[in-house]
């Protein structure tokens, strides 16, 4: 697969997905974010090519528009895919920072869930199809996108409808 003739849209979705399923597939982990990490670099470096028609944007405005991953998050992804950071050691300290969050509000919770309520039986987890997850949630992020670019395409004027056209070769 060719990531230089990839879409940023389509880079965008596929490194987000790569990295949800990361996050919940544990013993798979190192390897969805080093595809992650690859989708990001491209889109970075895809962005940063001044010849690019396709670069109206910077990578801060590509995450927020294509790939709702954070800033220093997706940087850190960059680094795991180009070996400057190691996965496992990145994991934990990202597990951490997400415990460390969570504390919080679980006691309040707890607090509150012991004085209103008997305990309900936990289910038990199943076992992640990582692949299936990332295509799932590459498929919901561009249903997303066809919907808002339906929209623009409804309030376009005659004008903009051509060049459209135009650069599509319709």
């Amino acid at each position: 697969m060719n990531l230089k003739d990839m879409p940023l849209e389509q880079l965008g979705a596929n490194a987000y997905g790569h990295y949800k399923a990361g996050q919940k597939a544990e013993g798979k982990a190192a390897e969805q974010y080093t595809s992650s990490g690859l989708y990001l670099k491209e889109a970075k470096e895809q962005l940063n090519t001044l010849q690019n028609p396709r670069a109206p944007m910077n990578f801060a405005e590509f995450l927020l528009n294509h790939c709702p991953i954070g800033k220093s998050r997706a940087y850190d992804i960059i680094a795991i895919a180009d070996g400057r950071k190691s996965p496992v050691e990145e994991a934990e300290r990202h597990r951490s920072y997400r415990e460390e969050r969570e504390e919080p509000r679980n006691s309040a919770r707890a607090e509150t869930q012991s004085e209103t309520a008997s305990p309900q039986p936990q289910p038990k987890p199943r076992a992640p199809c990582v692949v299936k997850e990332a295509e799932d949630i590459n498929a919901k992020y561009l249903g997303v996108h066809l919907r808002v670019i339906r929209l623009h395409l409804n309030s376009a004027t005659e004008d903009q409808l051509k060049q459209i056209r135009n650069i599509l070769n319709v």
